[in-house]
């Protein structure tokens, strides 16, 4: 196929309108009914991919064509050489797709000829639907000479589906339900028949899968009894779920995959008695310790995890850090009851000691996930989440594994050293075990902000448990949420800042002395008005009256078009008299940085990160402005994202190593507690809450860093605990970097010390080969850490802060001159 893809990304639009029928008037291409109309249907690998004549979910005669592809290298391809190709008199082309399985299928449906037409549908699990496209081509592009019909996987996975009755269909002849006024460029009619036979399938096969469960186990000869009764007993209860009255699909679907995962949860007992085996002395009590990095996701259920089986365990951070290890209680022959976890103070061999009270030791809780937050294949269920503070004692079952979070924090100044003390996990099931505890301080500090500039939003204020800003409760709460968005170097701000009173200047005061202010929106502007430029006056002058400008910027026309440049240029003018100390942010879509567009005057730009051009980004730089980046619902996997179903090493490296690499001027999120109307109750179980992650665009955890309990104080969550790890790896090659440039700039001669230096330097440059290539080991992120704490302690340049002058929204640099 010659010529560009036409591209256009829809989501299937599913009318589900009842009592209603699908009216059809359309030119049939294939009914299956006959040999002939399977010969020009082809696959990508016939190795792992087939079609064939199918007598399984037909709406037009006896037939349909199957699909069958096995995970592979290779997308799955379904490819028709349609033997009719002028289609030319036709509006739209039909055709059913029903997915058997209990998994989503992204496809794209295209259209080629000599240019072609690409669209995206999601077949949802045990599903069957009517899909009718829009025949879209460029004016000059023949479409009466049409080449293939292709259906294709978005991404390599296992599939299953099956097509029939592809009809082609002239303008008002298009399948459609009475009513029906504007038609979409791809809608899916659900199909009655075909639904309801799937129905009864997905019942019968949670009884099948439940009612084998006991034999598979049985099979792997693991001689785990409690193991056994722990999957039988979970079996059973989905039996009973399934045949429950009113059940909605999804629902249904959950309980399905439910019954599937059980063949997870008995594989994983296989790698738990290996675990216990290697794990005698801990294990005659029917359960054994683990320990995992902060860097991963301990699974509660399902799915296998890696530990490591520890009688010691270390920790190694700077002044005013945080670093964690996370502690898994593992049962295998019974439950363990009423678990629990305490430290001890830790002190080193001079008699310095770190209190307790600085081991904070959270439940890790949990959250459902009921959908992937991309189009690739990804474990449903529950995730590590929510970190709970103080937790009351718990019981955790055969088949499940507990974490604790154990967050050591060294204060500012901490004197280094090695500190020894030990982890006591005590429960009424068993002794006390306890675990030695070493924890090393270096000799340097971690600045009280992130290390660079940073713009991210936060309105936790909303939520329904903090009484609302003009309440009592929220004038004693609101100084709880700023330290806590301090100690994760988060922004008490908003990025979209629309009523002047919610920059609540009392908070930013107490941000400010002490030394945890990072940035200020004066405000949001959509428009370059006169009225729109004025309307940041008075938050301008307080600020100015406060010393505090040096923080301010002023952001608008999020990821605006060509379009809206002219307005942008005007409104930075404005700015730009009105308000010359303060940055002027923006989204907007100019990927040369002002040089080649229509706003040149904006001071800032902030491209997404698979568009951030380093070169451009330092030829900025040099002319006075700023060019950072951000990250969003989007760019999606292969790149690093914030999702709860993504690696938490993800956050960590993308804050940290892709920072030092690339070195923008500055990071932005659009929002960090954006959480929901189906967590207005806030977190009030645990460990397995009633936190919802899938609330916005559809993703698990966008817009979301952190969540809320049900008396309106803020909950930390692993991932936020791997955005602010991030951001400490930053400051640490930072650090390196300043006496690196600090020892050069006073002639220092070419040394071992040097060249190692240097080659820590560049060493981010292995660990991020391209935005999308990066590590996933974090032992390739702790053994650098490590190195370039080595590297800063024994400098001959003693200067630790590069942040000494103050950090303002501008950088390091400060406010450009010109």
């Amino acid at each position: 196929m010659q010529g560009c893809v036409m591209k256009k990304c829809l989501l299937v639009s599913a009318l589900v309108l009842i009592c209603s029928t699908v009216s059809h008037a359309g030119y049939l291409l294939y009914d299956f009914a006959q040999p002939w109309q399977y010969e020009e249907w082809q696959t990508a690998d016939p190795a792992t991919q087939r079609c064939f004549p199918s007598t399984r979910y037909a709406v037009e005669g006896a037939n349909s064509l199957g699909f069958i592809g096995t995970r592979s290298d290779r997308k799955c391809l379904l490819t028709g050489l349609v033997w009719d190709n002028d289609w030319s008199h036709f509006e739209y082309v039909s055709l059913v797709i029903t997915n058997p399985t209990s998994q989503t299928i992204p496809l794209t449906i295209s259209m080629a000829n000599e240019q072609g037409y690409l669209t995206w549908i999601t077949l949802a699990p045990m599903s069957s639907k009517e899909y009718v496209v829009r025949i879209k081509f460029p004016k000059y592009a023949r479409i009466n000479n049409i080449l293939t019909l292709n259906l294709q996987t978005e991404e390599p996975m296992d599939a299953e589906f099956y097509v029939d009755r592809i009809q082609l269909h002239k303008k008002g002849e298009e399948p459609k339900v009475d009513g029906e006024k504007k038609k979409r460029d791809v809608t899916g009619y659900p199909v009655p028949s075909i639904t309801k036979q799937l129905d009864v399938q997905l019942k019968n096969q949670v009884v099948q899968n439940c009612k084998a469960i006991g034999g598979y186990f049985d099979g792997l000869k693991l001689d785990m009894p409690a193991a056994r009764k722990a999957l039988v007993d979970r079996a059973s209860e989905l039996q009973q779920a399934i045949n429950k009255d009113a059940l909605t699909q999804d629902q249904k679907i959950a309980i399905l995959r439910e019954s599937e995962q059980l063949t997870l949860s008995a594989n994983r007992f296989v790698q738990i008695k290996q675990y216990a085996s290697a794990s005698k002395a801990q294990s005659a009590d029917g359960f054994f310790l683990g320990f995992a990095d902060s860097m991963v996701k301990v699974m509660p259920r399902d799915v296998k995890v890696d530990l490591d089986l520890l009688d010691e365990v270390s920790v190694s951070l700077a002044g005013n850090e945080e670093e964690s290890v996370q502690l898994a209680v593992v049962p295998f022959a019974k439950d363990v009851k009423q678990v629990s976890v305490v430290a001890s103070d830790l002190k080193d061999a001079k008699g310095n000691m770190i209190p307790a009270k600085q081991v904070e030791i959270d439940l890790v809780g949990f959250v459902k996930t009921h959908a992937n937050s991309d189009r690739y294949p990804r474990y449903i269920g529950w995730y590590p989440e929510p970190l709970i503070a103080n937790p009351k004692a718990v019981d955790v079952a055969v088949g499940d594994i507990q974490t604790w979070w154990i967050r050591v924090r060294a204060l500012e100044d901490q004197k280094p050293g090695l500190y020894h003390g030990k982890l006591t996990v005590n429960s009424q099931s068993a002794k006390p075990k306890t675990i030695k505890l070493n924890v090393e301080v270096y000799d340097f500090n971690m600045p009280r902000t992130a290390p660079i500039p940073t713009a991210i939003s936060y309105d936790a204020y909303k939520h329904p448990t903090t009484g609302g800003v003009d309440s009592e409760k929220w004038q004693k709460l609101k100084y709880k949420h700023a330290d806590f968005l301090a100690d994760y170097m988060l922004n008490f701000d908003s990025i979209y800042r629309g009523k002047e009173k919610l920059l609540d200047w009392d908070v930013l005061k107490y941000n400010a002395d002490k030394g945890q202010l990072s940035a200020i929106n004066l405000g949001y502007f959509y428009s370059s008005s006169d009225k729109r430029v004025a309307q940041y006056k008075p938050n301008y002058d307080k600020a100015k009256e406060l010393g505090l400008l040096d923080y301010c910027y002023i952001y608008g026309l999020d990821e605006a078009g060509y379009n809206s440049y002219k307005t942008l240029e005007e409104a930075a003018q404005k700015f730009k008299k009105a308000y010359p100390e303060v940055m002027v942010m923006t989204t907007a879509q100019d990927h040369s940085y002002g040089f080649d567009g229509e706003a040149p005057t904006v001071t800032a730009w902030c491209p997404i990160i698979n568009r951030y051009n380093p070169t451009l980004a330092q030829k900025a730089h040099k002319a006075g402005r700023r060019v950072w980046w951000y990250t969003c619902n989007w760019p999606k996997a292969p790149y690093p994202n914030v999702y709860i179903d993504y690696p938490a090493i993800d956050m960590r490296v993308l804050l940290g190593l892709f920072h030092a690499k690339y070195q923008p001027d500055g990071f932005l999120y659009f929002h960090t507690s954006i959480f929901g109307k189906t967590n207005d109750e806030g977190i009030s179980t645990y460990p397995f809450t009633n936190w919802d992650p899938y609330n916005f665009v559809n993703t698990n955890g966008d817009g979301q860093l952190y969540c809320i309990d049900n008396q309106g104080m803020l909950v930390p969550t692993l991932r936020v605990e791997n955005y602010r790890d991030g951001l400490e790896d930053l400051a640490y090659f930072m650090i390196l970097q300043h006496q690196v440039k600090t020892y050069e700039l006073q002639g220092g001669k070419e040394t071992t010390w040097y060249r190692t230096a240097r080659q820590l330097l560049d060493q981010p440059n292995e660990l991020v080969k391209t935005r999308y290539q990066y590590t996933t080991n974090p032992d390739d992120v702790r053994d650098y850490r490590k190195a370039l704490a080595n590297a800063i302690q024994s400098s001959p340049i003693k200067d630790t802060n590069p942040w000494k002058n103050g950090l303002t929204i501008w950088g390091l640099e400060g406010r450009p001159k010109n």
